[in-house]
């Protein structure tokens, strides 16, 4: 599996991966994905500036990637978005005091598969190895109206420890995990 920083034309097929693995209140299977969390063409592209924006591909076609983000990057994002201000995570990320590494996205193409599981594995690995010089890494999981139990095996297979929960305890609660790096 090849790993590579994310191109432009890589970004529909981003999209689209992302896409299938939005869970809203009306999505059935609520195991895993993304709590109500759609990103447009134009937030991937200005994301895509992060070197930490990753894919895994085989033979051309992506399998997965990692969207992850320094801290440097994530003030930087806010203040281009400014709507993040007010996005339950992004405060949290803003008042971190600590040179950190957040995954934003790790997604698959084919989930619950041993290729999903590699391509996952080989994108973390790699984001941990350009992150050496960092504090932290950080990934956010929902717990809260629906526990993303995979993500959180991953997590903890991972080594990463969940340090508390953030959010609004009557609409959506976030475990947020970290793993030292130095």
């Amino acid at each position: 599996m090849e790993i590579r920083k994310v191109q432009i034309g890589d970004i529909p097929q981003i999209k689209t991966i992302a896409d299938s693995l939005v869970v809203t209140p009306k999505t059935k299977d609520k195991n895993f994905g993304f709590y109500d969390y759609c990103l447009n063409q134009e937030q991937y592209q200005r994301r895509r500036q992060s070197d930490l924006f990753l894919i895994g591909c085989i033979n051309s076609e992506i399998e997965g990637f990692c969207m992850a983000y320094d801290s440097g990057f994530v003030k930087k994002l806010i203040g281009q978005e400014p709507q993040l201000k007010s996005d339950t995570i992004f405060q949290y990320l803003a008042g971190l005091q600590e040179d950190y590494v957040y995954i934003d996205q790790l997604a698959v193409r084919k989930p619950k598969t041993f290729l999903g599981s590699v391509c996952a594995y080989s994108l973390v690995d790699r984001v941990k190895e350009m992150s050496r010089c960092k504090d932290s890494l950080i990934g956010v999981v929902s717990h809260f109206p629906w526990r993303n139990e995979p993500a959180i095996r991953f997590c903890k297979h991972q080594g990463v420890k969940l340090i508390e929960e953030i959010g609004y305890r009557d609409k959506i609660i976030f475990g947020v995990y970290r793993l030292e790096l130095v």
